[in-house]
């Protein structure tokens, strides 16, 4: 076995909550179905999932809530330090800076979910 390709179980991932699982428009914040239901998949397939803001944990955590997502993540104030998050083995977040060893861009708009 290749341990450099394989992955271990369950997996790290990190998903960023703001133009992410959010989709900032005006003053509003509309759900990403679409992401939403990929961090779902991953939640059943048993992996760890966390979710960050920028915005803090207590604003995180409210907007988990309203998301239906309770009981399914972790919540941790968003960092940008790369050797933090070295931990994850993967992100979905709006940022350009290596956050995991896989990061996975998310690029969002009102009327084109991911």
């Amino acid at each position: 076995m290749n341990t450099k390709t394989s992955f271990k179980r369950p997996l790290k991932i990190a998903f960023d909550l703001d133009n992410c699982l959010w989709i900032k428009q005006n003053e509003y914040n509309i759900p990403n179905y679409g992401l939403i239901a990929v961090l779902k998949w991953f939640y059943n397939n048993g992996d760890d999932i966390t979710v960050w803001s920028g915005g803090g944990v207590e604003y995180c955590e409210a907007s988990i809530a309203k998301l239906g997502l309770g009981g399914m993540v972790r919540v941790e104030a968003k960092t940008m330090d790369v050797a933090a998050c070295e931990e994850y083995d993967m992100a979905f977040d709006d940022s350009s800076i290596a956050l995991a060893h896989l990061n996975i861009g998310v690029k969002t708009n009102a009327k084109e979910q991911i």
